[in-house]
């Protein structure tokens, strides 16, 4: 009863998973999980967490990729809240203040790197894929998740945001305590346009059962 229950719960969680492998296949991946390694915890939270499939020899071979963009998802939807920058916000500093200011990235914003475009498979799951190294956002708004593939333009800019790097690369270090901002995902839309963007609802009432049973 409680595989079942887990595998029912982590269908939930990995939805595109479950779509590409099939059920029978998405089973047998739960089950040979958890007979590896039995859960120590009643929360099928921890499982999800652990419960992806890392074999080099998995079919096929970008099921990984998939995996870890669905649980970047559910972490984004269960991310804290944060007020993020405005246009008006960053008017407001002078252009002696920008040498040293930081921006740093809303909690509900996440940054993946894969080898495989795994975000095309909303659109498709049935799309053939091909491997090629995809820096992906990851960003809620509201209720609602989304993702897209980063331009290289943003994909600087974004490490550079989560390296605590100045915002002026160029310009010379302040000699006084550098200011920190928080800049939404949906912030950096200032800068440039996110592109085509999926998104997918994930409600909580869902999400509750990965509580305790």
């Amino acid at each position: 009863m409680y595989l079942w229950r887990l595998v029912d719960a982590l269908r939930e969680d990995f939805p595109k998973l479950a779509t590409v492998l099939g059920d029978e296949r998405f089973a047998d991946l739960v089950r040979d999980y958890v007979a590896a390694h039995p859960s120590t915890e009643p929360r099928s939270a921890t499982s999800a967490a652990r419960c992806r499939p890392s074999s080099p020899g998995t079919k096929p071979a970008y099921l990984v990729d998939l995996a870890r963009l669905e649980w970047t998802r559910l972490e984004v939807f269960d991310a804290p809240d944060a007020t993020p920058l405005t246009a008006a916000d960053l008017r407001r500093i002078t252009p002696e203040g920008w040498p040293g200011l930081r921006f740093t990235l809303v909690p509900a914003c996440a940054r993946l790197v894969t080898r495989w475009p795994v975000h095309r498979l909303w659109d498709d799951a049935a799309a053939p894929l091909a491997p090629a190294r995809t820096a992906l956002r990851v960003w809620r708004e509201g209720f609602l998740v989304y993702h897209t593939a980063m331009d290289p333009a943003e994909r600087r800019r974004s490490t550079a945001w989560s390296r605590g790097r100045p915002s002026r690369p160029s310009a010379r270090a302040s000699t006084t305590q550098p200011r920190r901002a928080r800049s939404s995902c949906a912030g950096s839309r200032m800068a440039s346009s996110p592109g085509p963007r999926t998104a997918a609802e994930i409600r909580r009432p869902a999400l509750a059962r990965r509580a305790r049973w």
